[in-house]
């Protein structure tokens, strides 16, 4: 078979922008829990840490995060297992959150099967489970296989170039005489040993990419797969990038994550919808609010003659701009998980037609 890139594209988007009314309706509960659960974060971290709670009237959400990221790395190093079991039990959480309305989703592109039909839709089931699951197998793979392995070789080798460059000879300087002996460096061109343990990585990296590629879709056909299916999920999710179909897949993928976070390397630079949004429509709406401000602010001086009586006035443009950027970034998410869905569905659809199913 040959995956189609115009038809995964146009399939891919055409079901992310049809459907972003349904999107809407069964993710706003996950994604609104998703966010409430991100501002919290930094005030668990610290609650669990100091053995009691702490809350926004002890640090503002800023104050928490940047108080969070600049120790970082002292909370890990004297809370290893503390921080390793709030982050797991975190990255569960959010897996949990994502998957209980991205698999109705996948499950709707791939095989019409119908949506949810309540608008608080935080549901998990078996076929919940079995999707998180084959993601779960296939990145423990690829990290027992390859990521693992590509640490261990970096810390070897740059152990061994350490010693390498450490170590001295000695030599006669001058050719007609033994009596002078001096100290030397064993190496002494640096630059190729000191970058060896980059080198040593690049197997495992592409090794990394390319069996990523290859197992990208067995979550996506497990999630599809119903009781009665004669197929295997991960032959077939293999198949379908066999050939140069792992490369039109490799583009379609990149192609849609440009469109969406554009692209900003070796000097060329192709805004993306985030860039849309950060760089002309959030800047163009609070313009507008702060205009929209000031006027009102103005106005109800004058007509007031008392400060006080307008003091109102800025906590209430305060939480309209609050309420715009977050619907604007709601609607980001729930177009960013319709495209993503319509992608999976559409490679779904392409391999079943392609064995006839």
């Amino acid at each position: 078979m040959k995956i189609s890139i115009y038809r995964t594209l146009t399939e891919s988007l055409g079901f992310g922008w049809r459907n972003f009314e349904h999107v809407a309706r069964i993710s706003w509960m996950p994604l609104l829990l998703l966010t409430l659960f991100g501002f919290l974060i930094p005030y668990i971290y610290f609650s669990v840490l100091t053995g009691g709670p702490v809350t926004i009237s002890d640090i503002s959400p800023a104050e928490a995060y940047q108080l969070l990221a600049r120790n970082a790395s002292r909370l890990w190093n004297e809370n290893y297992w503390t921080m390793f079991s709030m982050q797991w039990g975190i990255s569960i959480i959010n897996v949990i959150l994502i998957s209980s309305f991205f698999v109705s989703l996948l499950r709707y592109g791939a095989r019409g099967t119908p949506l949810p039909g309540t608008s608080f839709p935080v549901a998990f089931g078996f076929k919940h489970l079995r999707f998180i699951g084959a993601a779960v197998l296939s990145g423990l793979g690829l990290f027992l296989l390859l990521v693992l392995p590509m640490e261990r070789a970096v810390v070897a080798m740059s152990d061994y170039v350490s010693e390498l460059l450490e170590k001295k000879v000695y030599v006669f300087p001058f050719e007609d005489s033994l009596h002078t002996v001096s100290e030397e460096p064993l190496i002494k061109e640096r630059g190729f040993w000191q970058g060896l343990p980059n080198i040593v990585q690049i197997p495992f990296i592409v090794g990394l990419i390319y069996f990523g590629m290859r197992l990208f879709a067995y979550p996506v056909f497990v999630a599809a797969h119903e009781k009665g299916d004669q197929y295997s999920a991960l032959k077939e999710a293999w198949k379908l990038t066999n050939g140069l179909n792992i490369l039109r897949v490799s583009f379609a993928a990149f192609f849609l994550f440009v469109v969406f976070n554009g692209f900003h390397w070796f000097g060329v630079d192709v805004p993306g919808i985030v860039d849309i949004l950060n760089k002309v429509i959030f800047p163009a709406i609070l313009i507008a609010i702060n205009y929209g401000f000031m006027l009102i602010a103005s106005s109800t001086r004058v007509v007031a003659e008392d400060s006080a009586v307008a003091a109102w006035v800025l906590p209430i443009f305060s939480l309209l701009w609050t309420l715009f950027r977050m619907g604007l970034n709601f609607a980001y998410l729930f177009l960013f998980y319709g495209v993503f869905a319509g992608f999976g569905a559409s490679l779904y659809r392409q391999r079943m037609d392609a064995i006839g199913k």
